[in-house]
């Protein structure tokens, strides 16, 4: 076997053997940092629907219909910018204002509902079991295993994806956050045709707890989070 050869497979190996145990101290971190992203007894929280701004789509239709126009110019002018943030032009076809606002993914979403909730917590050992208690509500309630970690909700389990940290932008609304995330298996999502995620975390910088959920079927998506006080 060649020495490149011989190398690559070394190191492969080494991926290979190293990918379990740092995935086993991700899951460790997540489950100590999970307790700090929930109150300690049961709260009360803001229930909020949030849904992609039509107004994006009018917004996208009109970029696109003004970069169509100006190919010419369009092609100098990110390369005038390569690398570099874009700024606003006429050409563009959209005011200043919808440019700078639309820049945020944020803002591609709306708030459709916002409506006041009690979350009943119960815990048994490292099970706690969040209850979501109000009206027509996307997400009923939850269990999560905090030692594993991972969660289970009506339709199914959940498991750990990632730590969130270090973000610059909010994805979506109500603001930049961190915490804790699981979704739906990858073979759940395609034997089933759904996928779920639901995070639980903190909006940068604030003691506002959120837990933001998910529900993706076939041509349908919905989202809500839930907002709360963590306290001091």
């Amino acid at each position: 076997m060649r020495l490149p050869m011989l190398r690559g497979l070394i190191a492969g190996l080494l991926l290979l053997a190293l990918a379990p145990a740092a995935r086993a101290a991700d899951a460790a971190q997540a489950s100590a940092e999970l307790k700090g992203y929930l109150p300690p007894t049961s709260f009360a929280a803001e229930y909020v629907v949030i849904e992609p701004d039509p107004n994006f789509d009018a917004y996208g239709k009109r970029i696109q219909a003004a970069m169509a126009a100006n190919k010419e110019w369009l092609a100098e002018y990110r390369k005038q910018y390569a690398g570099k943030d874009m700024p606003w032009h006429p050409n563009l076809g959209v005011s200043e204002a919808d440019y700078q606002r639309y820049r945020q993914p944020m803002n591609q979403f709306r708030e459709a509902s916002r409506k006041p909730i009690r979350v009943e917590k119960l815990t048994s050992g490292s099970t706690v079991t969040l209850k979501f208690k109000g009206d027509n509500l996307l997400l009923t309630d939850v269990e999560i295993d905090m030692q594993t970690p991972a969660v289970k909700t009506p339709r199914g389990p959940l498991a750990f994806r990632s730590i969130v940290k270090n973000l610059e932008q909010a994805s979506l609304p109500p603001g930049v956050h961190q915490g804790i995330l699981f979704d739906t298996p990858d073979a759940v999502k395609i034997s089933a045709k759904y996928a779920e995620s639901i995070l639980f975390g903190s909006l940068k910088g604030t003691r506002t707890g959120i837990i933001h959920y998910s529900l993706n079927t076939p041509g349908k998506a919905e989202r809500a989070y839930v907002s709360y006080a963590l306290g001091n």
